[in-house]
């Protein structure tokens, strides 16, 4: 059996498919059935791999949250970068340096 998780980024679509790989995982070890199980994530449409699944899961999210969790990381991560201190480089500190 292949299950297919297939969701738009930021709305728990990996999440998800660690949650099937993990049930599969565990019915694995308890069951005496051994049924061949494999996982697969995706964030972009691909023709292929829909017709290799026997199941498809997705995710729902209002794409207002969406947009706004992305909004919300890609300033955490500017204000980070905000923090960090460079020092100003002379003309001698920069030829100087490093033609030896």
């Amino acid at each position: 059996m292949n299950i297919l998780v297939a969701s738009m980024g930021r709305t728990g679509s990996i999440l998800l498919a660690t949650l099937c790989q993990d049930a599969i995982f565990h019915q694995k070890i308890f069951s005496r059935y051994q049924v061949v199980v494999e996982v697969k994530h995706t964030h972009t449409f691909n023709e292929d791999i829909k017709t290799w699944a026997d199941i498809i899961l997705t995710t729902k999210r209002d794409i207002r949250e969406q947009m706004g969790s992305v909004k919300r990381y890609l300033k955490k991560h500017r204000d980070k970068e905000r923090q960090f201190y460079v020092p100003e480089l002379s003309e001698s500190d920069i030829h100087g340096g490093f033609n030896r």
